[in-house]
């Protein structure tokens, strides 16, 4: 893509710019931004929670200013992971509306429908943007950040090049600053973050230039500030960052000869006009905002909701005028139908994004599989188990990964005591196995009991392709494509039920979430909190609950809420699907009522 293209990018996320690393044989190019914003707020209403997060003195009102630490974990995402959100974000709106390219403010609020709040940088000039945001919303921006993908750079071929390519670039910033209402916040080197690897699907018009519906990988670093949300009334953000001039006109210069558009500036080839200032008139205004739970809404992930689903999170916002407790549970019972769908897009995110890895697309190793390991030994392809164990340090969710050859034998699995202990090697009988192969894509199995980890689980399969060249005779071959065998990650969602937990739920309150069969995954209530059959870890029984109308009502893709008499007592059930593909899965609160 020719230099003067990619800065397209100039107001806000990415400028795109070319980096020879003539040590490392490596030719990538880089992409530098200014920063945005989040918004969340806690369960139980509280604006600032955290004791291991800072909090700064604000002149203006009564609350102080806090930020979040590095590790923190705001709203179950990792600081990392909401730094790759804010990329989807960024690259999903097209260019005419984009906030990036608004000098004034007036698309601020494009797309930001989720618990945080995103605001975008400056090209060129300096500006001074007003924007209207509602309360309990935190603010995450980046001071100045980087990201590198494989649509916008070819010549990058690894996950590793990615990485190293976004981190080449982050380390010429060499100034940091950032106000609140006048306050500085400091350290902000200790809020340098690398993202996990994300995916994008641009649209018509998007600010890359490139053609629409292109999806691609990415990796970013950069420099942020995650913001805790902020009082009502005024407030005033404004940030700046800065770069190493020298090394900036010499990477400049090596972009220039590595591009055919001679007619390309290298200061279009270098974010050296970054260094401007980004004002922000913030109100925190009450007015037809949304209340009791933010959530974080599934925009950016893989999957479409269906017009039935839309309009049904249409009917469920909610304003300051309609707080009742019955609106409240309904907002609880949205908020975690988008945290179960956000948690398993992010574990299809990673498994797609990794079975792209060459490491992965070889399997070099199968005649060493066996039964007494159930697979390989554990010190063979340990690329591969590297790659596998990174996986699982990022994704809690998921308790184990294994790689299988096309006839669904193990090839290895990790934790390798996970492997080691399966009571069989060959599982070309399970729902996932049968769905992978039928549709050559990735497939999100029914809740079965795991034989790794004896509870209730779902499993993510991915197939993996063979690079071209591959003559591996375990490989099969699908259409033009060859299969060299299929990841599959193995999930039972305990993020999602210590959220539950947290919700502060009655003893005749219950909440369960079941896939297309109606059968739980996840399935609380605090007046049984000791009991095995709550905690899917530790059950050992699949729990069916297809018989209730609730859930028969939204595995057919609707929203609402029922009552239904189960076992004699009288239950109001207020539901909400979750659309995975063409199926549905669900969220139920059920709640006693009292006969009067």
């Amino acid at each position: 893509m020719p230099i003067i293209q990619r800065n397209q990018k100039k107001n806000g996320f990415a400028i795109a710019t070319m980096l020879y690393l003539s040590i490392l044989v490596l030719s990538a190019a880089m992409v530098l931004t200014p920063s945005l914003s989040f918004g969340f707020q806690t369960n139980n209403g509280s604006h600032y929670s955290s004791s291991n997060d800072t909090n700064y003195n604000n002149a203006n009102n009564s609350l102080p200013i806090a930020v979040f630490s590095a590790d923190s974990k705001p709203y179950g995402l990792t600081y990392s992971e909401w730094t790759a959100k804010w990329w989807q974000w960024g690259y999903l709106i097209p260019k005419d509306v984009n906030p990036a390219y608004d000098d004034t403010g007036k698309n601020c609020a494009q797309k930001q429908n989720g618990p945080v709040w995103f605001l975008a940088g400056t090209y060129g000039h300096t500006v001074n943007r007003k924007c209207d945001i509602p309360p309990g919303k935190a603010i995450l921006f980046p001071i100045l950040n980087s990201e590198c993908s494989f649509a916008e750079f070819p010549n990058l071929k690894t996950l590793s090049e990615l990485r190293l390519c976004a981190k080449t670039i982050q380390d010429q910033v060499i100034t940091l600053n950032a106000t609140v209402d006048g306050v500085p916040i400091s350290n902000l080197h200790k809020y340098r973050i690398q993202s996990p690897p994300f995916s994008f699907t641009l649209p018509q018009n998007n600010i890359l230039g490139l053609p629409p519906n292109v999806t691609t990988q990415a990796i970013a670093d950069g420099n942020w500030v995650f913001l805790k949300p902020i009082s009502d009334g005024s407030h005033k953000i404004t940030f700046k960052g800065g770069v190493q001039q020298e090394r900036a006109r010499g990477i400049s210069n090596n972009a220039s000869t590595s591009n055919n558009d001679s007619s390309s500036s290298s200061s279009f080839a270098f974010p050296t006009g970054w260094d401007f200032e980004t004002t922000y008139d913030l109100t925190v205004n009450n007015n037809n905002s949304t209340i009791g739970y933010s959530h974080y809404t599934s925009d950016y992930s893989y999957s479409h909701q269906n017009p039935i689903i839309n309009k049904q999170k249409n009917m469920l916002t909610i304003t300051t005028t309609t707080t009742t407790t019955a609106v409240a549970q309904n907002n609880v019972v949205k908020l975690l139908a988008d945290m179960v769908s956000n948690r398993l897009h992010d574990a299809v995110n990673l498994l797609e994004i990794t079975s792209k890895d060459p490491i992965i697309q070889n399997v070099s190793f199968a005649n060493f599989i066996n039964k007494k390991y159930m697979g390989i030994p554990a010190n063979i392809d340990v690329q591969k188990r590297r790659i596998a164990q990174d996986i699982l340090a990022r994704d809690k969710d998921m308790k184990n990964i294994y790689y299988l050859i096309p006839n669904a034998d193990i090839y290895f699995g990790e934790p390798f005591s996970y492997q080691q202990q399966l009571p069989r090697l060959n599982y070309a009988d399970r729902d996932w196995y049968k769905g992978v192969t039928a549709t050559n894509s990735t497939y999100i199995s029914a809740v079965f009991i795991s034989a790794s980890i004896h509870a209730p689980a779902i499993a993510i399969a991915t197939p993996v392709y063979a690079p071209p060249d591959n003559n591996n005779t375990t490989t099969s071959k699908t259409a033009n494509k060859v299969i060299s065998g299929y990841w599959v990650g193995i999930l039972d969602l305990p993020s999602i039920q210590e959220s539950i937990k947290n919700l502060n739920l009655t003893n005749d309150e219950r909440i369960v979430v079941v896939d297309h069969n109606g059968t739980a995954i996840v399935n609380y209530s605090p007046s049984h909190s000791s009991s095995a059959s709550n905690n899917n870890i530790s059950s050992t029984k699949l729990q069916d609950f297809s018989y209730l109308n609730s859930v028969k009502a939204l595995r057919n893709g609707y929203a609402g809420s029922t009552f239904e008499t189960v076992n004699g007592t009288k239950i109001l059930s207020i539901y909400q699907p979750i659309q995975l593909g063409n199926r549905f899965w669900g969220v139920v609160l059920l709640k006693s009522v009292m006969e009067e």
